[in-house]
């Protein structure tokens, strides 16, 4: 992955109860659910990338 300064935003579409859970999950990070979403997508892609 390269290391770029420019953002796109990207809308993701989930059921209500799944927001809910990454919700929690964000709180018990103390991060915003956004930024909670693109840590996990970030280590996802590292992760595949990487194999």
């Amino acid at each position: 992955m390269t290391k770029n300064t420019k953002t796109e935003a990207i809308i993701v579409r989930v059921s209500p109860d799944l927001k809910a859970d990454l919700q929690k999950l964000a709180d018990a990070d103390m991060r915003k659910l956004s930024d909670y979403v693109r840590m996990q997508l970030v280590k996802l892609v590292n992760k595949t990338t990487k194999a």
